[in-house]
Formats: C-alpha cells, structure tokens, sequence
C-alpha cells in the first residue's frame, strides 16, 4: 500500500509551521488581551506539548544527539521566556538564565526517563507536559520567595493524580 504522507517526511515542517504560529498568536494576544498571563500560559503549555509530541513522536536512532540538542534549545528558550514573563526585572538576567538552563536540563532528563518507559508517544507528552510545568511552577515559587509546604504538596498531589490518570489511560507497549 503507498502511502501519500509519510509523518516522519512532514513532522518537521509541520512542527517549525506550529512553532511559527504559536508565536505568532502570542504576538496579536499581547496586542488585544489585557490580562495576557493565563494566556501566555496556555500558550507556552501548548508550545511544549508540540515540543514533546514532536521528540516522542521521532524515533530514529541516527540523529539521537541532534534531537536531544534541539529539544534542550527549544525548552531551554521557553522555560527562559516563561521565567522573564513571570518574574519581575529585579532578579537579573544572569539568574534567570542559569535556572533556565538548569530547568531545562532537568526536564531533558525526565524526557529521557520517560522515554524509557513502555508508553506510547502520545502519553508520554502529556507525562512530560506535566513534568516541565510543575518544574516551572515551583521554580517560579521559589525565584518570587513565595514557595510553601502548602504549594510544594499541592504540586506533589497534582503530578501524582495527573500521571496515575495518564498511566491508566495509557496501554503499555512492550519493545521487542
């Protein structure tokens, strides 16, 4: 049977064409939305997932390293982006960066645990979605001084019931 789409042809195009109107759609949001921070969250939830879904979503073993080192660009920019949007100007760049990029460097490493696990691509986003934005949201707590024993378990408790929904949804796949 032909196929006349081969994914593996067009998930590059496909994901730079997103990127580029995620982008976009944030832009006209700054222009009409007055409160632009819920906003700019989901958007930048939603640049991850197609991130994650795009890393899952590719397999080939011969450019494992320059997917990985794509994917630590791209999250290291959004995390770095995320982090000026919610933090004021008082911290200082060199501080902001140095967490991105260990956030990012984290995340990174859940992504390769995750990609380890018997899930398929399209649960194992959403695992890495959750990851990368409780990661955010504790970093963003701690940078403010705002973080608690109260936001540290509701985080805990969120990614707990979130991935057990996730694994229950999701059918295990042995590799061979």
């Amino acid at each position: 049977m032909i196929y006349l789409l081969n994914l593996n042809q067009w998930l590059m195009p496909v994901g730079i064409f997103l990127g580029f109107l995620f982008f976009l759609l944030m832009g006209v949001k700054n222009l009409i939305f007055a409160n632009r921070q819920p906003f700019y969250t989901l958007f930048n939830a939603l640049l991850f997932l197609s991130v994650f879904l795009f890393f899952f979503g590719t397999n080939n073993i011969q450019g494992f390293l320059v997917k990985y080192l794509i994917t630590f660009l791209v999250v290291f920019l959004l995390v770095r982006d995320f982090l000026s949007l919610s933090l004021s100007d008082s911290l200082g760049i060199n501080k902001k960066n140095l967490m991105a990029f260990g956030l990012a460097f984290l995340i990174l490493q859940f992504l390769w645990v995750i990609a380890l696990l018997p899930i398929g691509f399209i649960n194992a986003a959403p695992l890495a979605l959750l990851t990368a934005l409780i990661l955010e949201d504790l970093a963003v707590h701690h940078l403010k001084g705002t973080i608690s024993r109260r936001i540290v378990l509701r985080n805990a408790t969120v990614f707990l019931i979130l991935s057990l929904i996730i694994f229950g949804a999701s059918k295990l796949t042995i590799l061979s």
